[in-house]
């Protein structure tokens, strides 16, 4: 982060083996030959004794108020598609189940194999037809339709 958006008082969050918690209270900048050279003095929250320590701005992220609030509105995020996948993929299993059920074939245990008339992709949430599971869907729908009878 840039040195001149620090704000002296301000928690920001501080790569440093992990997020961390860090209190800036002062921003040195020592000029020399060899350029400029800053360094943001400050301590963590997460130290106890909250002794003072100097970190290079780079390791300076955001805000730490910004920066947790994004982190859990991602958390959020994730964890409401991870709900909508599994609900998908129960339902395609259920579907698939049906399928076979359907067709009249004993279904096999892994629904992702490959090679099987119906299947559910480990990635997915829908139920991948075949060649071979289409023909056994319309022959068991022929079977059917032979059965009925036309009343005049």
């Amino acid at each position: 982060m840039q040195t001149s958006k620090i704000k002296i008082g301000e928690t920001y969050a501080v790569k440093q083996g992990g997020l961390k918690r860090f209190h800036v209270r002062s921003i040195t900048t020592v000029r020399s030959a060899n350029g400029v050279k800053n360094k943001v003095t400050g301590f963590y929250f997460e130290d106890e004794a909250r002794r003072d320590t100097q970190v290079d701005p780079e390791d300076v992220i955001d805000s730490y108020d910004k920066f947790a609030e994004l982190k859990e509105r991602k958390a959020q995020e994730d964890a409401k598609r991870n709900q909508e996948q599994a609900e998908r993929k129960s339902q395609a299993l259920k579907d698939r189940a049906a399928l076979y059920d359907f067709v009249g074939l004993p279904m096999p245990q892994k629904a992702d194999d490959y090679h099987q008339h119906f299947r559910v992709a480990s990635y997915g949430g829908d139920v991948d037809i075949t060649s071979e599971g289409a023909k056994a869907i319309i022959a068991r729908v022929h079977e059917r339709k032979a059965k009925l009878t036309v009343v005049k």
